[in-house]
């Protein structure tokens, strides 16, 4: 659907939830982020914190960034000779985009709580 659809229109619960291009769409739903690998991983988080800027450990040597460009990542490990194994845009798909902006709009929810005859 990402490769061939321009533009989407979104309906939950009777709500316009998105009248977007695809790219649109996916950015709505918070669709970048940036992995980051170092041998410094402590001091890079240090070096990126702050206001709107969310880093998340993902294993002993690499961050997940969301908040920062690429560009804004390497130039400040660079200035702090912080040594970058790893710099990669990670971008959400269409699917997940969806899951994520519908979550709130869906009619009918399935339950785990299923009553077996006997």
């Amino acid at each position: 659907m990402a490769q061939t659809a321009t533009r989407l229109v979104v309906i939950g619960a009777e709500d316009s939830i998105a009248d977007k291009t695809v790219a649109g769409f996916v950015a709505l739903a918070g669709g970048h982020t940036v992995i980051v690998r170092t041998s410094e991983p402590d001091r890079l988080s240090a070096l990126l914190a702050g206001p709107d800027i969310t880093l998340t450990p993902e294993g002993p040597d690499a961050l997940i960034v969301d908040g920062l460009t690429t560009h804004q990542i390497g130039t400040a490990a660079g200035a702090a000779g912080i040594p970058l194994f790893e710099l990669a845009n990670q971008h959400t798909s269409l699917e997940e985009a969806f899951m994520e902006m519908t979550h709130d709009a869906v009619e009918y929810h399935a339950t785990a709580d299923v009553a077996v005859a006997s």
